[in-house]
């Protein structure tokens, strides 16, 4: 399966499931967002809203649109951008509900954006760029299309983290469930990351060491590389010690924050 193809089952499709919701709808939407910023309750420390309202922004990327939808409410402009159609339709579907007028929408390639330099204050793409062919050209357009003194906030995926150390437990788990398959074991590190609801992988994935993100953002002025993320829930409760020394030393997500 192609990456464009891939990805036109929207991302979190497998959640929205999950939470028991069959059919997209405002209130369906409503019901994911409120899951998605809670699954990810650090997100919105990276998004403050004073912090949005005099800027244009781009997104990378727009999965159920839960992040642009929140971007889109509280930024001076809003421009999306995915490679898939179906996140595209569905993000138009939203600012026509919410009445969005200075929001917009498109089908874009990540390494190559169709917009001129110098255009955006703020970018932000969760979960897209290690999805492409090259996390390399991605982060060169987000340069590009950033003002001076404009920021990026990126997420991909740390290559040293805690799922990663367990991938072989990971693994032996799903043999015993499912059974062995030859393409699974090929493929089994990408479908622990992202997979759809017929169990196929996404097929580009690339996992990121900080040393690596030196190098990929080394044309930005000012840099700050913070883990996030991990998938164990008993670990998670707010206040509990190993809380931030997991996060901090085996997060499975680099979010970082760059500066031109």
């Amino acid at each position: 399966m192609g990456n464009n193809n891939f990805w036109e089952e929207i991302c979190g499709t497998v959640a929205f499931r999950r939470l028991g919701l069959k059919t997209i709808t405002p209130d369906s939407l409503a019901i994911f967002d409120a899951w998605y910023f809670n699954h990810y309750p650090y997100l919105k420390k990276y998004l403050p809203k004073h912090e949005l309202k005099d800027k244009s922004v781009l997104e990378i990327g727009l999965g159920f649109g839960s992040v642009g939808e929140y971007l889109a409410l509280n930024s001076k402009e809003y421009t999306g951008v995915d490679l898939a159609k179906t996140p595209v339709k569905l993000m138009e579907e939203r600012i026509h509900h919410k009445q969005l007028q200075k929001a917009k929408v498109k089908n874009a390639n990540a390494v190559n954006l169709p917009f001129p330099e110098n255009t955006f204050d703020f970018v932000v793409s969760l979960g897209c760029i290690h999805h492409t062919p090259s996390i390399h050209k991605s982060i060169n357009e987000i340069h590009r299309v950033l003002k001076s003194g404009g920021e990026a906030l990126i997420m991909i995926y740390a290559k040293h983290s805690i799922t990663q150390l367990l991938m072989p437990l990971f693994y032996v788990v799903d043999v015993i469930k499912n059974g062995f398959s030859w393409h699974k074991m090929r493929s089994f590190r990408r479908f622990a990351y992202d997979s759809n609801l017929e169990g196929n992988a996404a097929p580009v994935t690339v996992f990121t060491s900080k040393e690596e993100l030196k190098d990929l953002t080394f044309k930005f002025k000012e840099h700050q590389f913070n883990r996030e993320n991990y998938w164990f829930p008993f670990f998670r409760k707010k206040g509990f010690f190993l809380n931030s020394l997991l996060v901090r030393n085996f997060g499975n997500d680099w979010y970082i924050v760059i500066k031109k």
